[in-house]
C-alpha cells in the first residue's frame, strides 16, 4: 500500500525501516509525551520489536510516512471510536510536517468517503 502526497508517501512498514525509526524515536521529547508505552533510550532492539508487532497486525493500522529516503514517522489508521478518543499518531521529524502530512491525509481520507 502507498500514498503519494505532495511531499511525502504513507506506506507499508518495511524491516529496513527500524535504523530510521530507532533514529528518529530516541527523543526524549517523544518519550516525554508517550511515557506509558514508549521506552527511552530507544534502541534498534526496540525498533526491530515494534516492527515485528506492525507484521503481525491482521488488519494493519500502523503505516509508515516517508520521505525519499527514509520513513520519518508513523500514523496509525484508527477502526473504532475507541480508538479515536485514545488516538495517537506520531510525528518524529517536526511538527510543520506532521501538520502537513496529517491535514493532507485526512483530506484524502474524506475525498474516498
Amino acid at each position: 500500500m502507498k500514498i503519494l502526497l505532495k511531499e511525502y508517501l504513507i506506506r507499508c512498514w518495511e524491516k529496513e525501516d527500524a535504523p530510521a525509526i530507532a533514529k528518529y524515536a530516541n527523543n526524549r521529547k517523544i518519550w516525554l509525551n508517550l511515557r506509558d508505552r514508549f521506552p527511552h533510550p530507544y534502541h534498534l532492539s526496540d525498533a526491530e520489536a515494534f516492527l515485528t508487532k506492525v507484521f503481525e497486525q491482521q488488519p494493519i493500522t500502523f503505516f509508515a510516512i516517508a520521505n525519499e529516503q527514509e520513513a520519518i514517522g508513523l500514523i496509525e489508521y484508527l477502526l473504532s471510536l475507541t480508538q479515536i478518543i485514545q488516538h495517537l499518531c506520531v510525528f518524529w521529524k517536526s511538527l510543520d510536517s506532521y501538520l502537513k502530512v496529517h491535514f493532507e491525509a485526512m483530506s484524502l481520507k474524506m475525498e474516498r468517503s
